[in-house]
């Protein structure tokens, strides 16, 4: 039954970013999709996890990848991934959307700020 209603979710999701598409046709709208993808999580990655749902990112944290780079870092920078049919629709969409292939230098240095830290300031020996 949950499976089932993850197709069904993963198709209207997939419907909704083919209309975001249309509707962003035009500059002013394109602007305006890509100011709330910086802003909010916008965009499904397409990959069940636990309880049937899959995550939904900002468009900061994807990229769509390519032949050499095409895994995740970490849960900071995720890749659209594989060419199956169904993913090729969501990447072609995607791409119109404003995702881009590979992850540029705001994409790493905003993945870099969001990684957990290891060790805390107040674990480490003050020297001064």
């Amino acid at each position: 039954m949950s499976r089932l209603l993850y197709l069904r979710a993963s198709r209207t999701a997939q419907r909704v970013h083919e209309l975001l598409v249309e509707l962003t046709a035009e500059e002013q709208t394109k602007r305006l999709w890509h100011s709330i993808a910086r802003s909010m999580p916008v965009y499904r990655l397409f990959r069940p996890g636990e309880r049937g749902t899959d995550r939904i990112v900002m468009g900061e944290e994807l990229f769509l990848g390519n032949q050499e780079l095409k895994e995740d870092f970490g849960e900071v920078l995720f890749c659209c991934g594989s060419e199956n049919d169904r993913s090729r629709r969501v990447r072609n969409n995607y791409l119109k959307l404003g995702v881009a292939v590979l992850p540029d230098a705001r994409q790493f240095v905003g993945a870099l700020s969001r990684f957990p830290s290891g060790s805390r300031t107040r674990d480490r020996p003050s020297y001064g």
